[in-house]
């Protein structure tokens, strides 16, 4: 009778228990998990010509830049001379003020926009440039180049649609801006050289 009772007694006391705690998850699973902190996306670095360095790389003639055996320019477009062009950097479109020259541009073989930007962006370095950016200009930048693209719409290719490169040759005295864009024909770039204060 005794063990009866103590039996009766430790039940009672869990069922109280049970009550008592309504149910209700243990104190470790009632803790709100702490949401991770978000990380904010990294800002694009701001361009700037000072951290391009400088070269003393011969450059050739005007508009220096080789595209390879495997292109050639389809125009023979005369040079805008003292005019401006603008170059996509990333954020922004620098205008540059020089001698202009600018032209489609045509391969000889199977057709490669990657091939093409590689071709232009191996011949810059060569001369001691570097790349500046590539990525594919916001569609809602373009009315910001409507006016210079009436004036040098082939050497802007299908900007806004296709990406843009814009490379950077820094000399002492004076600076060669050079921008590519392949077109919307598969087959074909427009490309814009523009060197300021030219000799």
């Amino acid at each position: 009778m005794q063990h009866k009772t103590i039996y009766l007694t430790i039940s009672a006391a869990i069922l109280l228990a049970a009550c008592n705690n309504g149910g209700k998850k243990t104190t470790s699973d009632s803790i709100p998990e702490t949401p991770a902190p978000v990380e904010a996306p990294a800002a694009t670095a701001a361009f700037s010509l000072e951290k391009v360095p400088v070269s003393d790389k011969p450059l050739g003639t005007f508009p220096y830049v080789s595209l390879g055996k495997d292109y050639a320019n389809a125009e023979q477009n005369p040079i805008a001379k003292g005019d401006s062009a603008l170059f996509w950097v990333g954020d922004h479109f620098e205008v540059v003020k020089g001698n202009v020259f600018f032209s489609r541009v045509k391969g000889g073989g199977t057709w490669s926009d990657a091939a093409f930007l590689q071709a232009v962006g191996d011949s810059v370095v060569a001369l001691g440039g570097v790349k500046v950016n590539e990525s594919q200009v916001p569609s809602d930048r373009i009315t910001e180049i409507e006016q210079n693209r009436l004036r040098f719409n082939s050497g802007y290719g299908f900007i806004g649609f296709k990406p843009t490169a814009t490379y950077v040759i820094r000399r002492a005295d004076n600076i060669i801006w050079v921008q590519a864009t392949p077109t919307d024909d598969g087959a074909s770039a427009g490309w814009i050289v523009v060197e300021t204060n030219p000799k």
